[in-house]
């Protein structure tokens, strides 16, 4: 999507959040425009807004709604979107709603949420008018790949066994790159069909909450506003590796939502500190109440 958008609206500059996930830059990179980063500290907010100013007509902006989070002020957005394309990421944020948005582009990915194999949706402001391409297959290697793993992972988690998965996953994400290819029909049919959307909302507030009341002091987001449902409960650690490592013996995986270095440059050293320590928990609709405590007792043991 964010590659479609930049191909068709050609601008000289592409703005980028300092903090970001890598996948983003494999859409902007090989594009011919440029590409600037804006600064966020380490509560993944704007660090400067002073910026703006240098953000010139036609420009593309894209802004990143951290873990289910709003990010840019909406008078920021505004202003923003006087002068420039804004896309809003909501990768991981699934439940926005666009409407309440100035943002021109709104790009939401099922995946992160709901463990679908493949494909993303784009949805775009009312009166921009652009010519749409023609969707192509799903690309064969990548998707089987993704599927497969999509559908082991689903057994893992209720019965444990091995981790093939995994791998599964990471080579049908590294085969996949962007291009116009639509979502295949087993995502479309279990997005209308096979999900409680009312149940997953109510389930990730409910761990998040039980989580935030025993780990308030290294939460990253402290307050869970009344609008969000968060992807996961990211914390701020410092030992992270050494804690990663021990929780995957307890057969809890925590991701690290991301690993910039070598991709953002250096100057931006809040977001590097941030990449360095950062750990998201699960507290997803897979888990229940017994499930969040478990995580924070052992996180809790562990940080001692």
């Amino acid at each position: 999507a964010i590659l479609w958008i930049i191909n068709e609206l050609e601008p000289e500059n592409i703005w980028l959040p300092s903090y970001l996930c890598p996948s983003i830059l494999s859409a902007v990179i090989p594009t011919s425009a440029r590409v600037q980063f804006y600064e966020t500290n380490k509560q993944l907010k704007l660090k400067d807004v002073r910026f703006i100013k240098k953000v010139k007509r036609g420009d593309v902006f894209l802004n990143i709604d951290f873990f289910g989070f709003p990010f840019l002020e909406e008078e920021h957005s505004a202003l923003i979107a006087e002068k420039a394309f804004v896309i809003r990421d909501c990768s991981q944020s699934l439940f926005f709603d666009p409407s309440k948005s100035s943002a021109d582009f709104t790009i939401f990915s099922p995946r992160k949420f709901l463990g679908v194999p493949d494909g993303g949706i784009l949805h775009i402001k009312q009166g921009i008018e652009l010519d749409l391409p023609v969707l192509q297959e799903p690309p064969f290697e990548s998707y089987f790949r993704l599927l497969g793993g999509s559908l082991m992972r689903r057994e893992f988690d209720l019965h444990t066994g091995n981790r093939i998965w995994h791998q599964l996953l990471s080579d049908g994400e590294n085969l996949n790159k962007p291009g116009d290819f639509r979502m295949s029909d087993v995502s479309q049919m279990l997005l209308k069909k096979a999900f409680d959307y009312a149940h997953i909302q109510t389930q990730r507030r409910t761990n998040y909450t039980i989580l935030l009341k025993r780990l308030e002091g290294i939460a990253l987001f402290p307050v869970l506003l009344d609008n969000v449902v968060p992807l996961g409960f990211p914390v701020v650690l410092k030992r992270r590796d050494l804690i990663q490592h021990e929780l995957f013996k307890e057969e809890i995986y925590p991701p690290i939502h991301w690993l910039i270095n070598g991709l953002v440059p250096e100057v931006f050293t809040e977001s590097h500190e941030l990449s360095a320590t950062i750990l998201t928990l699960p507290c997803d609709q897979r888990y229940q109440a017994s499930d969040m405590e478990r995580i924070a007792e052992l996180l809790l043991g562990l940080i001692k």
